[in-house]
């Protein structure tokens, strides 16, 4: 089903493009300043559960992102692949 407003599932699907690449180029940064804490602690658990919250924010974003792109185009993602 195809959004009738093009423009605003359009804005969402670039939006959400935007943060999910974000996202990919803060993954570096993130987990070196995530690591810090660890060693100060000596604990692995600041590590896990920061890591946790971003992977878990990554994937809601990819989600997002994943619904912006049916509603704009209305076929899923490589569609193309699951012809009969």
């Amino acid at each position: 089903m195809i959004n009738s407003n093009e423009s605003a599932a359009a804005r969402q699907l670039r939006i959400s493009r935007r943060w999910l690449f974000a996202l990919l180029l803060l993954v570096i940064p993130y987990t070196v300043v995530a690591s810090k804490p660890s060693d100060l602690l000596h604990s692995d658990l600041v590590f896990g559960i920061t890591e946790t919250v971003f992977m878990l924010g990554f994937i809601a974003v990819a989600i997002w992102s994943y619904v912006a792109h049916l509603k704009v185009t209305g076929k899923y993602p490589f569609h193309w692949l699951f012809r009969k």
